[in-house]
């Protein structure tokens, strides 16, 4: 079984999924749209308090998750 996981902001409830791990191993993904949407994300909530967590079964799993592709194409 997989897990998922993301960057989040707790001051602003929201969280971007970013990597994943299954049997031990995981995967950061960073392609050029995601790479993107990170940096964006970041800026986005400087000096917020974030964290990298389970967004399935963490304390992120009520936050509203933010698509790349719209996070990159609002700017």
């Amino acid at each position: 079984m997989s897990r998922t996981f993301s960057i989040a902001c707790h001051d602003c409830k929201q969280h971007l999924w970013i990597a994943q791990s299954s049997a031990g191993k995981g995967h950061i993904y960073i392609d050029e749209l995601r790479k993107k949407a990170l940096y964006i994300f970041l800026m986005a909530h400087r000096g917020h308090t974030l964290v990298f967590d389970n967004n399935c079964e963490g304390v992120i799993v009520d936050y509203n998750e933010i698509e790349p592709e719209k996070l990159v194409h609002q700017q």
